[in-house]
């Protein structure tokens, strides 16, 4: 697959809450219509800013239908600890008209090498075939602090719908082959 390659700013959004730690997902058609006032052409929900991985199932849930109406290309951030959850949100995305979704590896039980976690891409990944999947690389969190040329190579002919990399790491030798690769194939 061949899927259109993001062009513009996507912003990494905080998720609204109460004073409480209650959502606050009212908020969020103002947050989305601030946004795009700026300039921005796209959301990355739920992830790392966004506490995505703090909340629970129906908070995610919750979260997504809030983003899922508004105008911005919405990337959904479908990571935990779950590989069965991680696919159910793949899935929601889809069926809520997402544009894309990402995974961050498993952080408690990390994958043991750039083979296992192509492994975990490539699950998740099927669960929502349709969609751009994304691999979010932010090693200082979530623990996987593998190169990503090796999956680059390891995930080009057995992922179709892999797109890319949000890449979240300070390795520039690493980060500057993987745009290389492959003739600049993946964002």
């Amino acid at each position: 697959m061949n899927f259109k390659k993001i062009e513009g700013l996507i912003a990494a959004p905080f998720t609204p809450m109460h004073n409480d730690g209650s959502l606050n997902l009212d908020i969020i058609p103002k947050y989305a219509n601030h946004l795009i006032e700026n300039g921005v052409k796209g959301v990355f929900i739920c992830g790392s800013t966004g506490e995505g991985v703090s909340m629970t199932l129906d908070e995610k849930l919750k979260v997504m239908a809030a983003w899922a109406n508004t105008p911005l290309f919405r990337v959904m951030l479908v990571g935990g600890t779950s590989l069965e959850e991680c696919k159910f949100l793949a899935r929601k995305s889809a069926a809520m008209g997402f544009d894309a979704f990402a995974l961050i590896p498993p952080f408690y039980f990390k994958p043991a090498n750039v083979s296992v976690l192509a492994d975990c891409c490539a699950e998740v990944a099927a669960a929502a075939p349709d969609l751009p999947f994304y691999y979010y690389h932010i090693p200082v969190l979530a623990g996987s602090g593998f190169a990503l040329l090796p999956l680059l190579e390891a995930v080009n002919e057995r992922i179709p719908n892999f797109a890319g990399i949000k890449y979240t790491d300070e390795n520039l030798m690493d980060f500057a082959q993987c745009l290389q690769f492959k003739n600049q194939k993946f964002d």
